[in-house]
């Protein structure tokens, strides 16, 4: 099932085409099972799942967060699609990245780890069933009016490494428009990454001859991808951070800032002479090899 959307500067629309699995009642929860929905509380921005500070100084919060990621771990995923699996798997993995970095090592901690480990495993698609973008051609999940893919020529992006690797972006340019969209990276069951169709968050910044002019940010909400809403990209006016949850570390973080002070002028990597016209699945291709051969998790660990 791939997400095909129609961009305007407003909002994406997106439907869900080709699912695998049967129409349902959406419930209530990001992905409808009590188990993992706890996990993301208080909230998503909230929760320990996403922390990127130290793990010290709460031990009660922690040891009940590793009891509730245990039985998380052990409670059946078959109903979610391969999409909300993708994104379920990357938080889990994201989540043993980041006790991977912590300066601390508790018993508490190596149990969080462990269970997260199962968790992706768990989530993973065969290498026959997983879901790859098309590496020839502009995304079919976004219509790109009057826009040229560019390819970086950076190894690896900022945004990237702030993500342990684990999302990918592609970037467009038009003459008025600059544009990234980053895409999920999975783990098949044989323990290779992969790039994925799912697509977690879109930039769009708005640029004259005299400087970056506007921005628009969009973010997927893992609930009505789970829903199959029509609208699964989700516009934000403000933010406290870049990028979004899921990273190990944030480029920018600070009080809710409005998009149109412009906070990301300063360090975003939009300059004509960090890109190229052409594709970047080269680039790809290298980066999750160097992911498969560093990341602790895919090195040693998996399966």
């Amino acid at each position: 099932m791939l997400l095909f959307c129609s961009f305007s500067l407003i909002s994406f629309n997106c439907k869900n085409h080709q699912s695998d699995t049967k129409p349902h009642t959406c419930s209530k929860g990001l992905y409808g099972i009590n188990e993992i929905d706890v996990l993301y509380l208080p909230s998503p921005e909230e929760s320990i799942l996403f922390q990127t500070s130290s793990f010290g100084n709460q031990s009660k919060s922690l040891e009940y967060f590793a009891e509730q990621i245990q039985v998380a771990s052990e409670v059946p995923i078959s109903g979610l699609s391969s999409e909300s699996k993708i994104v379920l798997q990357n938080d889990f993995w994201g989540l043993y990245q980041r006790i991977e970095l912590a300066a601390e090592s508790t018993s508490t901690l190596e149990r969080i780890q462990t269970a997260a480990l199962g968790l992706v495993n768990k989530l993973a698609l065969s290498p026959q069933n997983r879901l790859e973008a098309n590496l020839h051609e502009a995304p079919d999940s976004i219509d790109i009016k009057n826009m040229k893919e560019m390819t970086s020529m950076f190894h690896i992006l900022r945004h990237e490494n702030a993500y342990g690797l684990r999302k990918l972006f592609r970037i467009f340019h038009s003459d008025q428009k600059k544009m990234m969209i980053s895409h999920f990276v999975g783990i098949d069951k044989k323990g290779d990454p992969y790039f994925t169709p799912v697509i977690g968050e879109v930039e769009v910044l708005s640029v004259t001859d005299n400087g970056l002019k506007g921005h628009s940010l969009f973010h997927l909400d893992r609930r009505a991808l789970r829903c199959n809403e029509n609208q699964i990209l989700k516009e934000t006016t403000t933010v406290d951070r870049i990028p979004s949850i899921g990273a190990n570390e944030y480029l920018f973080e600070g009080p809710p800032t409005e998009l149109r002070n412009n906070p990301c002028q300063e360090c975003h990597a939009f300059d004509g002479g960090s890109t190229v016209h052409g594709y970047p699945f080269p680039r790809f291709q290298n980066v999750l090899s160097d992911l498969k051969k560093q990341d602790l998790l895919l090195k040693e660990k998996f399966n």
